[in-house]
């Protein structure tokens, strides 16, 4: 793989669910969007543009270490809404 060969690391995550859960509180909900670009969240009233926080939980998963495919049911089974 060129990533390998150049040494570069990637890594993918998981988008389910991004632009729905609150990237201060892990809340998630479909009314948190409000609009295209709000987000407002219901539990915790964090507000932000919406690809801003989805950017932050992406952010956030990556960080965490909850990223990639092999992650997917676990996440599926934990979060499904």
């Amino acid at each position: 793989m060129l990533c390998e060969e150049n040494r570069v690391t990637f890594r993918s995550v998981l988008p389910y669910n991004t632009s729905i859960e609150c990237s201060k509180c892990g809340h998630i909900e479909k009314g948190n969007r409000l609009t295209q670009e709000s987000f407002i969240c219901r539990n915790c009233g964090y507000s932000d543009n919406a690809d801003n926080n989805a950017s932050k939980v992406i952010l956030k998963r990556l960080t965490t270490g909850t990223y990639g495919s092999r992650y997917k049911q676990e996440y599926l089974e934990k979060y499904a809404c």
